[in-house]
């Protein structure tokens, strides 16, 4: 983050501007099944909704019907950022804000509560969204197979 003088400006210009990823995964913004209404398994169709019973989409069709990815990662906009010379008014600043808020991040406290209330934040947040195609919780969100 403070780093000077080990990597040339352009170079860090090259990483930034290279730095975005997108992750396609199906929509998980309205649950469509859960507590008794869940899909049902049936060895010759796939995934079935058990009320109309309709066949759930797969992964992939259900990434097909998907215009937007569900995250998008970017370094940021600073990539214009023409960078900062040692010994001047910008240095002296950047340097007081980094060390602000590092020593302000650093000297949290972080108890045993703190903690485990951070950890049930995150584990409610991140409970029922999918970790990859392999898990069952995109199935909370899938869609029915689009017509033919």
């Amino acid at each position: 983050m403070a780093i000077r003088g080990t990597l040339p400006r352009a170079e860090i210009k090259q990483i930034a501007a290279a730095t975005y990823h997108q992750m396609w995964w199906p929509s998980v913004d309205t649950v469509k099944y859960e507590s008794d209404h869940l899909p049902v398994w049936d060895e010759g169709a796939g995934y079935l909704d058990p009320a109309a019973d309709e066949v759930l989409s797969t992964w992939d069709e259900a990434l097909d019907e998907d215009t937007e990815p569900l995250h998008v990662i970017r370094f940021g906009d600073q990539v214009d950022v023409k960078g900062v010379l040692a010994g001047t008014p910008d240095a002296d600043q950047c340097i007081r804000y980094l060390s602000k808020y590092l020593t302000k991040s650093l000297g949290q406290s972080l108890d045993d509560k703190t903690q485990r209330e951070h950890a049930a934040r995150f584990v409610d947040a991140l409970r029922h969204e999918p970790c990859s195609p392999a898990c069952p919780n995109w199935l909370r969100y899938a869609p029915g197979r689009p017509a033919d």
